[in-house]
């Protein structure tokens, strides 16, 4: 055990399986899998995170059955055949070979077109499943048995049956998903039969010693599965079944996934007083919990004050699969930030290209860039210069220092960070700033030279001889006007002192992360009106909806604010806005305001790089400077160019 750490790195017990620690990582949904089983991305993924010193890592939701889950396109982990077990087993071989134990998450998906417990949608819009029949439910059963037997003969070390987040069987649980009138709907009792019988079966088939539990949802948040004080009793039924070793508990269910992997506007472990409430009473069982942990600090206060044995902290370690090594050198301040920004979820199941990080463009790429990148032989006394120390600037200037380059950036502002600092104005985006001053650790731990305060040109930095100028200059409003108000003028915060009443406009033409952060500023300022015109369908409707969503609607409902979806605004006078649609080009007014303000699209900054090449200096374009687009992106585009030079 750490002196520090104590409880954190102390042995956890699950049944017969020991864990070296109680520190772990959930089921994280990847999309790496090819053909449905995990390969080479894969395990180097999950290893790269067990050799970081995890206790316990658990497989993301691996499906039973296909043909009622999600569009077959492989991504998906999916045990239904013998022949997946070779590629699971080498998974769990090179998961035990970094000494972390492997768990087993089952589970069946894609309730929300086809299979329910009842034909209820999650809305009045959303796609009304087909009901289970009863034959079908004991098809189902008998999947999830074969699966776990699967699960063994792979040699995993425990299975975890998922009964929460909106799947399946956490729908069998619903007064308001499960209206069926049959032994399985009606009383709570009669909700819980199956997932109690699928559970059953699953014991069954590995034994009565064998390390076996569920995940579950302590509250469903949404208003359609069990709120905590039904999930109380739900609870306790379960472990007097005497079927489980083990409880893994969070929280959000079909229509609330930003409550699922809480954002960076909720503070850290947000829902742990939630979690020790639906707990409270139970019998003997260990209880897992995890949503949103980001210090192993955390994770042993909470485990400290006992009733907790084991913390989930999955997506800190995407960001660093050190938290835990870096944490027990005393090494704290060197752990690259999760600012859950929720990039990992929103590319997992919403691109092609699967998982990727906001902060650390390795993730999920560990098969193709090792973790110790090959240190080439500086290029003498001739720097790298970087110019514009925003995002891709620093990421470039961090990792080609680390490589055994002379790096010097120059940035035209008094500070670093970039529009990553503009977007952290709003209190609610304040984990942005932790990555800027991880940034700043880093480059001072690289040795790279920082000049602040110094706008370049082609005879700086030609002065300065350069092996390589990288521009990294970023991107500048669109200029956008509106007729009686000419240029329109960007939303600041410092527009708005606190408690301001007036009614203001914002024109959202960028559609983003920016019209978030403004909007968010707006809220901890305001006690006034707000009025959003967008040409969009729909509210920052360009930003990480998926993930970010329910909890951004719900704050906007606690304020005064309308929006104009598909107009924009053409033209204000004496307090009243016109606008039109983007559709039929018909206008109306909107009176009563007092402030326009907008959130426009941004240009490529890149006129240095045109005189650059007329003078025939090397270069290359990162970031917004090359193309505007996001934080991940440029932080990535300068990852990759620093690997290569």
């Amino acid at each position: 055990m750490h002196p520090q750490f104590p409880h954190a790195t102390a042995p956890g017990r699950i049944g017969k399986f020991v864990a070296r620690n109680r520190i772990y990582m959930s089921a994280q949904t990847t999309s790496f899998a090819t053909a449905g089983v995990p390969n080479e991305r894969h395990i180097a993924y999950l290893v790269e995170r067990a050799r970081g010193g995890l206790g316990l890592i658990f497989s993301e939701a691996v499906d039973v059955m296909s043909g009622h889950g999600y569009p077959e396109t492989g991504l998906r982990l999916s045990i239904e055949s013998d022949e997946t077990i070779p590629a699971f087993a080498r998974l769990v071989d090179a998961l035990h070979d970094e000494g972390a134990g492997a768990f087993l998450q089952l589970t069946q998906t894609g309730h929300t077109r086809y299979w329910a417990p009842s034909d209820v949608g999650v809305s009045d819009i959303a796609p009304r499943p087909r009901e289970m029949p009863v034959e079908e439910m004991a098809t189902l059963k008998s999947a999830f048995a074969s699966a776990a037997r699967r699960g063994i003969e792979a040699g995993f070390d425990g299975i975890e049956i998922h009964f929460g987040h909106g799947h399946l069987l956490h729908r069998f649980l619903s007064p308001v998903l499960n209206v069926r009138t049959d032994r399985y709907g009606g009383s709570p009792e009669k909700r819980l039969a199956y997932p109690l019988e699928v559970l059953a079966a699953v014991r069954a088939e590995v034994g009565g010693d064998f390390p076996l539990g569920v995940r579950v949802s302590s509250d469903d948040l949404g208003g359609l599965g069990p709120d905590e004080h039904m999930m109380v009793p739900i609870l306790k039924s379960i472990v007097e079944t005497g079927l489980v070793d083990f409880l893994n508990v969070s929280q959000g269910g079909a229509n609330t996934s930003a409550e699922q992997l809480p954002d960076m506007t909720f503070p850290e472990a947000p829902f742990i007083d939630m979690t020790r409430r639906v707990i409270a009473g139970l019998p003997d069982v260990t209880i897992m919990t995890t949503g949103r942990f980001r210090q192993l600090e955390t994770a042993e206060r909470i485990l400290a004050e006992g009733g907790i044995s084991f913390i989930g902290m999955t997506r800190a370690h995407t960001a660093d699969p050190e938290v835990i090594a870096k944490a027990l050198r005393g090494e704290a301040d060197k752990v690259r930030p999760c600012v859950a920004c929720n990039y990992c979820g929103e590319r997992a199941v919403g691109s092609p290209t699967g998982l990727a990080c906001m902060v650390n463009a390795r993730a999920g790429r560990e098969h193709r860039w090792p973790l110790q990148a090959p240190v080439r032989a500086g290029n003498g006394r001739k720097p790298i210069v970087v110019v514009g120390g925003g995002p891709a600037g620093m990421e470039f200037a961090r990792i080609a220092a680390g490589r055994g380059q002379r790096v010097e950036l120059y940035e035209a502002g008094d500070r670093l960070g970039g529009q990553m600092r503009a977007a952290a104005s709003a209190a609610t985006r304040g984990d942005f700033l932790k990555l800027i001053d991880y940034f700043e650790g880093e480059l001072a731990r690289a040795g790279v030279a920082i000049h602040l305060n110094e706008n370049m040109d082609v005879g700086k930095i030609s002065s300065l001889n350069p092996a390589l100028t990288v521009i990294a200059t970023g991107a500048r409003p669109v200029g956008e006007s509106v007729a009686g108000i000419g240029d329109l003028a960007l939303f600041r915060p410092v527009d708005l002192d606190h408690g301001d009443t007036r009614h203001v406009c914002l024109v959202d033409r960028e559609g983003g992360w920016r019209s978030v952060a403004a909007v968010e500023a707006w809220m901890e300022r305001s006690k006034g009106r707000l009025t959003i015109v967008t040409p969009s369908a729909g509210f920052a409707d360009m930003a990480s909806a998926h993930f970010i969503r329910t909890s951004l609607v719900r704050r906007l409902n606690q304020h005064d604010i309308s929006i104009v979806t598909d107009h924009d605004a053409v033209a204000y006078e004496d307090g009243k806005l016109t606008v039109r649609s983007v559709f039929t080009g018909t206008s109306f007014g909107i009176e009563g305001i007092d402030l326009v303000r907008g959130v426009t699209n941004f240009r490529s900054n890149n006129e240095l790089s045109r005189a650059l090449r007329d003078a025939k200096l090397e270069h290359r374009i990162i970031g917004d400077a090359y193309i505007p687009r996001d934080a991940l992106e440029a932080i990535h585009g300068g990852h990759l160019l620093a690997m290569e030079v």
